[in-house]
């Protein structure tokens, strides 16, 4: 037995292996409850120069000072094939007064030129988004524009909520819409409806807040028709930016237990979750790589390539400041690499400068 097994033993929510080869798992750490007790991001241990540009939010060059905050954590949601759903049901969040403190402090302290909110699902609590709201614009922090980065559930959106965001700073939402196929939506647990998902776009329009659709390529169950209608589904929602994925089936989901039982993982180690060298992570009855990465690159081009995308690009300030990043973004998109090799390098070596 190791000397320091009996420490380990102790610590909830680890797993560890002893010099004999036996495997412990310890009980579940509690997930934290007060959110307003833990202390900010250590920000001067951090490389901050590298924190540029979310997406991006403002017509910056790259370089603008970006800053994330976490408003609050969990799902209560069980998407299939969300990394979410292995997490405690329960969602917390911090108070919004507590939130401004910090908000406040990006802002004059660390001078920030934008902010994203990187909340799974900010908006569990809409009369805590509008509270939130309220401050920002009391306390003049909304001339600083701000993004849902990881998108906001579209079954609780609302004209009202929208309109006040917008006010409080708020630029652009994300919204993970996954699918444009009924059955499929329904069969990955989203609990929501085509309709619902239009009408959140909608009244984002309305307001004047851009918006990002994130969809998913390759669901179980899928068809070339249903990646079809996925297809159309975000030509016909035209956000600003719609973010197109494969399929990854991540331990602990149901989608992994399902690719289990009735697939093929094509994923080989853990780093193929890390870098997305745009191949299919498995398959599994019509759901071949050969199609995936087919309708994968299609997506990109049906939803890019028609002249309303291009036009709003190259008529933005960014487009033309950022030239070079745009390029490489559509090399990269529509002429894929085959090696992940050579970015995992790149950023490897990047980290060190």
């Amino acid at each position: 037995m190791d000397p320091g097994h009996d420490l380990w033993k102790g610590v909830l929510g680890i797993t560890y292996k002893t010099s004999d080869g036996e495997l412990h798992r310890n009980p579940d750490r509690p997930a934290i409850a007060d959110l307003d007790s833990l202390p900010w991001p250590a920000y001067h241990l951090f490389k901050m120069h590298k924190y540029t540009n979310l997406q991006p939010a403002t017509d910056h060059v790259d370089g603008a000072r970006s800053f994330s905050i976490l408003t609050s954590r969990g799902c209560p949601y069980r998407c299939t094939f969300c990394s979410q759903s292995i997490m405690p049901i329960k969602w917390r969040s911090r108070t919004p007064e507590n939130v401004v403190e910090e908000w406040r402090h990006l802002v004059r302290d660390m001078g920030a030129q934008e902010i994203g909110v990187l909340d799974d699902s900010a908006n569990i609590r809409k009369k805590r988004l509008h509270e939130l709201a309220d401050l920002l614009i009391a306390n003049n922090l909304n001339h600083v524009p701000w993004i849902f980065v990881n998108g906001i559930r579209a079954n609780l959106v609302d004209y009202e909520l929208m309109t006040k965001l917008k006010k409080a700073g708020l630029k652009r939402t994300a919204f993970g819409v996954e699918t444009g196929n009924p059955q499929i939506l329904k069969q990955i647990d989203k609990n929501i409806d085509l309709d619902t998902i239009r009408q959140a776009f909608k009244i984002c329009k309305e307001v004047g807040l851009e918006t990002i659709g994130f969809f998913i390529i390759g669901l179980p169950g899928e068809t070339r028709e249903t990646m079809e209608d996925t297809i159309r589904f975000a030509i016909e929602l035209d956000p600003l930016i719609a973010n197109f994925s494969m399929m990854t089936p991540y331990p602990g989901t149901a989608v992994y237990a399902q690719v289990k039982r009735e697939g093929r993982m094509l994923i080989k180690d853990w780093e193929d979750y890390v870098f997305f060298d745009q191949k299919a992570r498995y398959e599994m009855g019509e759901v071949t790589a050969e199609l995936v990465e087919e309708m994968y690159r299609k997506a990109y081009r049906r939803f890019y390539l028609r002249p309303s995308p291009i036009l709003r690009r190259v008529k933005t300030k960014d487009f033309w400041l950022n030239l070079p990043r745009n390029i490489r973004i559509a090399t990269r998109t529509f002429f894929p690499k085959k090696e992940k090799t050579k970015l995992r390098k790149q950023i490897e070596a990047e980290a060190l400068v």
